[in-house]
């Protein structure tokens, strides 16, 4: 238990660690940039979309090759903890990296989603 609940504080502060890597909004078409109070979200801000087909951009330089599982932040209520999915992580896919480098991922919202970090776990 130990060791998760350090991962667990690591991330919410966007603290890396070996194999698991934290990933902020990049940028992002159509959303609508938050910083609130009101949401648990690691970093300094998440995107609200204002409507469906809205995008949102992660980057990280000089990522490890590798594969990863990727996991996104379900921003929710700071008054709820891990109800019906929110504030917690969601696996959305995995990811290869062929060789170290820029990693870029977009990922598509639909109208009042909100998209906060993404969490990178190698694999191999």
């Amino acid at each position: 238990m130990g060791k998760k609940t350090l991962w667990a504080v690591a991330e919410y502060l966007g603290i890396g660690s070996a194999g698991r890597i934290v990933v902020e909004p990049h940028k992002a078409s159509h959303c609508t940039k938050s910083e609130d109070l009101d949401h648990v979200y690691t970093g300094d801000h998440y995107y609200v979309a204002e409507k469906d087909g809205a995008i949102v951009s992660y980057k990280h330089k000089k990522l490890p090759a590798g594969t990863y599982e990727v996991y996104r932040w379900k921003v929710g209520a700071k008054a709820t903890v891990n109800a019906e999915g929110e504030n917690c992580w969601e696996k959305l896919s995995n990811y290869t990296q062929d060789d170290e480098g820029t990693m870029n991922i977009s990922i598509q919202l639909s109208e009042g989603q909100r998209a906060g970090s993404l969490l990178l776990v190698k694999t191999e």
